[in-house]
């Protein structure tokens, strides 16, 4: 019985310690959880406000120090009748100017790497890509530790292989997903959580 308390004390005051510390987040993109709920949405538009996590889209962080965040982020999404498209993401975000201290406001830049694999249910045949992009956004933090982040991502290139037979990888500049509707697209999110 001893041991039980002393161990949930150690779990308490670690939790304690974090909390006071707020390094830590964890939230969803706001706008994809419309599309995971709202079968009706445009495609396109859905695709440049959610930065293509188009369904359920979680992310989680860890502020390594007061000015740089190592992020990840997990969408899993069902595009249409035949498709399936889970996405994981991973980079780092550095609040610059604080970092220079040239300003408290918490602006930020960094650079990521997106894995998505878009699955044919019907075939059974898996897409994988692999892009960088990079970011510029800026974060909210509200005095009960509930956070808003409006963030712009810009892709730049892509490596992508497919399981078809006889099939071969390739890679080149991605600057747009949509390039019969511009040659450059940046991409929005916006994440709503909770700093602990």
């Amino acid at each position: 019985m001893k041991k039980n308390i002393f161990i949930i004390f150690i779990i308490l005051l670690v939790f304690t310690s974090l909390s006071a510390q707020k390094q830590y987040y964890a939230g969803i993109n706001a706008l994809s959880l419309y599309t995971f709920t709202n079968n009706n949405y445009s495609g396109v538009a859905a695709s440049i406000f959610t930065n293509a996590e188009m369904g359920l889209s979680l992310n989680a962080g860890k502020f390594l120090t007061e000015n740089g965040v190592l992020e990840g982020r997990l969408s899993i999404s069902k595009p249409n009748q035949i498709s399936f498209c889970p996405q994981i993401h991973f980079g780092y975000n550095s609040f610059l100017l604080k970092h220079f201290k040239v300003s408290e406001l918490n602006f930020y830049t960094g650079g990521f790497l997106k894995y998505w694999d878009y699955y044919n249910t019907k075939t059974k045949t898996h897409f994988h890509n692999i892009v960088p992009y990079f970011t510029i956004g800026y974060m909210w933090t509200m005095k009960n530790n509930i956070f808003m982040d409006l963030r712009l991502n810009q892709t730049l290139y892509a490596f992508s292989w497919s399981s078809l037979e006889h099939s071969e990888g390739g890679s080149e500049w991605f600057l747009s997903p949509m390039k019969e509707l511009t040659p450059i697209l940046p991409m929005f999110s916006f994440n709503v959580g909770y700093r602990f």
